[in-house]
């Protein structure tokens, strides 16, 4: 069975300092690596090397670290979910999941006017504004540790509130969320894992391909310069609006939701 738990990120800083991670992740069904990423994820300071063996042996210890408050764009890591990653669900659980996303009252909406919160997300949206465009008129962003976004400049704003809904709708639902650097490639990719499934998802806009059709100043540039029609672009392109989220397991076929996308659900 599926277990969940639901703290606040002081409730799991005092239980790390007070138990080992080894024997507290135990306790929670996680991996110890599991529990101390969840509690960077929370900005949640815990032991370093040694620490138990010196309190073990009643030896000095370093300073406590004090448990740093959330500025308002981070409160949403207040409440930490742990959701057991070594647990199969039947077929009776995975019933009352699907029921509880169909109800009316868990459709995750996404709110255009307000604050970005997920700190991903806004770096993203950053690097996306401060971007030049390629020859498509699509941005990417340039920074490191940023979403796979590509939009052009007025889709920014939209792309980046979809993604910061997504993610925090997925991370609520007890999601380990993290960005993935592939080394051999420019390819950032943001990537959640729930009940040992990983998906990675991406958010592109459709660009319209057309034929290039001469402007007639262009025209007049051939007429005096004969070889100037090989600079001359054979298509031009022209983003849509529409926007294509892609989720795909690593390796997997890409499964792709187009248009608007108003409401997501899990």
């Amino acid at each position: 069975m599926d277990i969940v738990i639901k703290l606040t990120r002081k409730q799991l800083y005092e239980q790390v300092w007070a138990t080992p991670i080894t024997k507290l992740a135990k306790e929670y069904r996680l991996s110890d690596v599991g529990l101390s990423k969840l509690c960077k994820r929370h900005l949640i300071p815990i032991p370093g090397r040694g620490y138990w063996a010196k309190k073990e042996h009643n030896r000095i210890l370093p300073t406590k670290p004090k448990l740093s408050p959330l500025r308002p764009r981070n409160m949403h890591l207040d409440e930490v979910i742990i959701r057991s990653n070594d647990a199969i669900l039947t077929k009776p659980e995975i019933d009352e999941i699907t029921q509880y996303e169909k109800a009316s009252e868990n459709k995750i909406v996404i709110d255009y006017e307000a604050e970005l919160t997920h700190p991903v997300v806004i770096r993203t949206a950053k690097s996306l504004r401060s971007a030049k465009p390629n020859h498509k008129g699509i941005y990417a962003p340039k920074a490191q540790k940023c979403l796979p976004v590509f939009v052009c400049k007025d889709s920014i704003e939209r792309a980046s509130h979809i993604m910061d809904t997504l993610i925090n709708a997925f991370e609520a639902r007890g999601a380990m969320c993290a960005i993935s650097y592939y080394k051999h490639s420019d390819t950032e990719a943001i990537a959640f894992e729930l009940n040992n499934i990983k998906l990675e998802i991406s958010l592109e806009e459709i660009v319209k391909r057309i034929k290039h059709i001469r402007t007639p100043q262009e025209d007049k540039r051939v007429q005096r310069d004969r070889y100037y029609r090989f600079k001359l672009p054979e298509f031009d392109y022209i983003p849509t609006g529409r926007l294509k989220l892609s989720i795909e397991k690593p390796g997997d076929t890409t499964v792709e939701n187009h248009g608007q996308m108003p409401k997501f659900r899990n």
